[in-house]
Parts: structure tokens; C-alpha cells; sequence
């Protein structure tokens, strides 16, 4: 559960940052401009971080819970995979 809690925040905060960067691009207000690009140059190193190391740790708990199962290596986008295609 704590997976997909994580992985639901996580498209939010991405999306939303998403949205900022759209305002950075289109906003009729310099200021609001400066304000979403300002957000976008903070927020994006942070969030690339924060889910890379995340979804690994996510990526590791996940195939431990379906370890003694065949289920981790039997489909084609298996956790495995996954891990094996991380930097």
C-alpha cells in the first residue's frame, strides 16, 4: 500500500510541477512567468532525485514481497527487469 500511496503523490507532484512549467511557457504576467520558471529550476532536480531513489527502494520492496512466487520474473515488465535496467 505504501507503494502505490507513494507512486499516486508522486504523478501529483510531478503534474503539478508540469502545470508550472506550462505557466512558465504561456502566463500573460511577467511576474507569474518568473514565479513558475523560478519553481520549475528549484522543483525538478529535487523531484528526479527524490523518485529515482525512491522508485528503486520501491522497485527492491516489491519484488521481495513476491519473491517466493514466480510472479517477479514470469512478466514481460517485471520488477527484476526493472531493477536490472537501474543505473
Amino acid at each position: 500500500m505504501s507503494i502505490k500511496s507513494f507512486n499516486e503523490a508522486a504523478r501529483a507532484l510531478v503534474l503539478w510541477t508540469a502545470l508550472r512549467g506550462d505557466l512558465a511557457q504561456r502566463a500573460d504576467d511577467a511576474k507569474a512567468r518568473q514565479a513558475a520558471d523560478d519553481h520549475m529550476g528549484l522543483l525538478t532536480p529535487v523531484i528526479k532525485g527524490v523518485l529515482t531513489d525512491t522508485g528503486f527502494a520501491n522497485t527492491v520492496a516489491a519484488q521481495q514481497c513476491s519473491a517466493g512466487t514466480a510472479i517477479s520474473a514470469s512478466t514481460v515488465w517485471s520488477s527484476s527487469c526493472a531493477m536490472r535496467a537501474s543505473p
